[in-house]
């Protein structure tokens, strides 16, 4: 058997992939599953041994050229051809984690007549095609502007149809193992010392917290604790800890925005007394 997993969405939503991915490789320990993400995001596959392949999506390289109306037809061209690489590998099983048009139109082009779907796709008159029932309480009950009351882990595995176990939840052995955990609390200086990670980016605007706020959590902690604070982010993320550290009575706080990989926030976050942040990486990180 041979399974495509699409999930198109961002570092958190492949971080909070894992554990579907890890309970699919449990249920068909002889299938091929792959899995198919944007090229931006693959650094969140990075230490998934549970899938066969990662597959990649460079979804600058095919829509910009169609958003910035620069060159429509080659944009077309490209992604015609990248549809056929994908159909030509005959999956039994396509399963959509993306909740998207954009996913469900393309799980619709790679799909064959016998393909087993799940998620969202299309049908051939180019209607909406929800094949599960979790789904379709997404659909219905969720959508934009409202809540969901049920964790995204657990959505994704009922998209897939199957059951979490704890060891699902389990960060890739790499990246959390003695030495490196010890090489990297090392290079930061965080060796003997107890801290704090505060994540103080995010995705989308709309999720962000402004430096003022984020001075107001420090002085919070700084009520309970004189415990050291390490301030993490994105290079374009800088600013906002520059704005914090503006403030001349915030001490013991280490600014490593834009200084860290990916793999390195894995030790950071475990060996923390607390992790704090809004909607991120971070956060899925640590869960």
């Amino acid at each position: 058997m041979k399974i495509l997993v699409v999930q198109l969405a961002r570092l958190g939503d492949i971080y909070q992939t894992w554990p579907t991915l890890r309970a699919l490789r449990r249920r068909y320990p002889r299938a091929q599953i792959d899995l198919l993400v944007r090229s931006k995001f693959r650094g969140a596959t990075r230490g998934l041994s549970e899938v066969d392949h990662v597959l990649h999506m460079n979804s600058t390289q095919i829509l910009e050229p169609i958003i910035n109306n620069s060159d429509i037809n080659l944009a077309v061209d490209k992604l015609n051809q990248w549809v056929k690489e994908l159909t030509q590998l005959e999956y039994d099983q396509v399963i959509n984690l993306s909740f998207s048009p954009l996913s469900s139109y393309l799980c619709r082009a790679i799909s064959g007549p016998d393909t087993q779907m799940r998620g969202y796709l299309r049908y051939s008159d180019g209607h909406l095609a929800i094949a599960d029932s979790t789904s379709a309480y997404f659909y219905a009950q969720v959508g934009p502007g409202k809540f969901n009351r049920i964790h995204l882990v657990d959505l994704f595995a009922g998209v897939a149809g199957v059951e979490l176990c704890d060891s699902d939840w389990s960060p890739p052995k790499e990246f959390v193992d003695a030495q490196f955990a010890t090489q990297t609390l090392k290079k930061f200086d965080l060796l003997t010392n107890q801290y704090v990670v505060m994540h103080v980016g995010a995705s989308q605007p709309s999720k962000a917290y402004g430096g003022f706020k984020w001075k107001q959590v420090l002085s919070g902690l700084r009520k309970q604790s004189l415990i050291t604070v390490v301030l993490v982010g994105t290079s374009g993320e800088k600013p906002i800890a520059q704005q914090i550290l503006q403030d001349s009575s915030i001490t013991r706080v280490i600014d490593l925005t834009g200084k860290t990989c990916i793999e390195e926030l894995f030790p950071l976050v475990a060996n923390s007394c607390l992790a704090v942040g809004v909607d991120s990486v971070v956060m899925h990180i640590a869960s």
